[in-house]
């Protein structure tokens, strides 16, 4: 897919893997529930505590929760500054419904075409670049000059915490960001209670960053790679989705229909 960062024309892309597929948040507001769902669940925002009210909210008492309301105005400023090209937006669906395990019920097997469609779309959680800036280069830096930086997140709703979902995810968007946005580091942080995203950084090769610093949103420990790191770092994920993914594209191929939006 080709993303324009221009601020006219802004294609934005739809990134599909075995499980999950990724696109961006469009100007209809049509994810803006779903999107709310997430952000009042505080076991899914567990770490990242921050997002637990809305950002004109953090330093009022009392604080009100997130509503539709400011979900949509907190798209519109995403949007506003994803169309100057600084950042990259999106949004995470599972590709074809869950497993059942024998606790659950079964999903019955869509038979409209708008069923199938709502059994597609079930967001899972959101994330992509929050900022992409140019920096001068320095040690952790490939190269010594002038460097494209993309700080990367993503939040999972927790019942998808398990099951390499969130490796999937982070390698589509992470693979789209060095091979389209020509991104030359990728920075991404963590609180460092989160033992599970310490420990994914680094056994898939990413670099710590120094030691945890503290900031208006809490303490984070940060992480990067770079263009020339980046191949062992996908080579480790991708080995690990081999054991717990489908290796057919059949899910690819049923999702050409999603075409890019424009914004």
């Amino acid at each position: 897919e080709e993303v324009k960062v221009t601020g006219e024309g802004v294609v934005m892309p739809v990134l599909c893997g075995d499980r999950v597929w990724l696109r961006c948040p469009d100007a209809s507001g049509r994810d803006d529930a779903s999107l709310l769902a997430i952000l009042l669940d505080k076991e899914s925002l567990e770490h990242v505590p921050h997002l637990h009210y809305p950002p004109q909210q953090q330093q009022q008492q009392p604080r009100t929760p997130w509503s539709l309301q400011t979900v949509r105005e907190r798209r519109e400023s995403q949007r506003a500054t994803q169309d100057k090209g600084q950042a990259l937006l999106l949004h995470f669906f599972l590709t074809s419904p869950p497993t059942p395990t024998p606790t659950t019920t079964p999903t019955p097997t869509p038979t409209h075409e708008s069923e199938r469609e709502e059994v597609e779309e079930k967001m899972i959680g959101f994330g992509g670049y929050r900022l992409i800036e140019r920096t001068a280069g320095d040690s952790g830096s490939s190269g010594s000059g002038e460097q494209l930086v993309g700080d990367l997140g993503i939040v999972l709703s927790k019942p998808h915490w398990r099951g390499a979902l969130g490796t999937e995810i982070l390698l589509l968007t992470i693979r789209y960001g060095f091979d389209k946005l020509h991104l030359t580091k990728q920075t991404a942080g963590t609180q460092p209670g989160n033992v599970a995203m310490n420990r994914f950084f680094q056994t898939y090769g990413f670099v710590k960053d120094g030691e945890p610093v503290q900031d208006t949103n809490g303490t984070w420990q940060h992480y990067y790679i770079t263009r020339e790191t980046w191949p062992a770092v996908e080579a480790a994920m991708l080995a690990k989705l081999a054991h717990t993914t489908p290796t057919t594209t059949h899910h690819q191929q049923q999702h050409h229909k999603h075409t890019p939006l424009s914004s």
